[in-house]
């Protein structure tokens, strides 16, 4: 009697079997296509983030505009009131 069959005589007798050659096969593949995947991805980010440095950087803002005399003497006329509260 010969009992060494082969994976597709198995299948058409309707045993489950499990075929851990080709599951790792499948892994390794799998594995390999994504480490692919994540340099590729980090390679174009890289690229871009190269793109953005070689421009001009934005020119700084311009100061604000000096505040006018009221503004000034309300100021100082607050942080006075802060520093020595009125007595009672």
């Amino acid at each position: 009697m010969d009992s060494a069959r082969t994976y597709a005589e198995l299948n058409e007798a309707g045993a489950i079997v499990l075929a851990w050659g080709q599951f790792v096969t499948i892994f390794i593949s799998f594995v390999l296509l994504t480490f692919v995947i994540f340099l590729m991805v980090k390679l174009v980010n890289k690229a871009s983030n190269g793109l953005e440095a070689g421009k001009a950087a934005p020119a700084p803002a311009p100061d604000p505009p000096a505040p006018s005399e009221d503004i000034v003497l309300l100021t100082e006329i607050r942080d006075r009131l802060k520093n020595d509260p009125p007595k009672k």
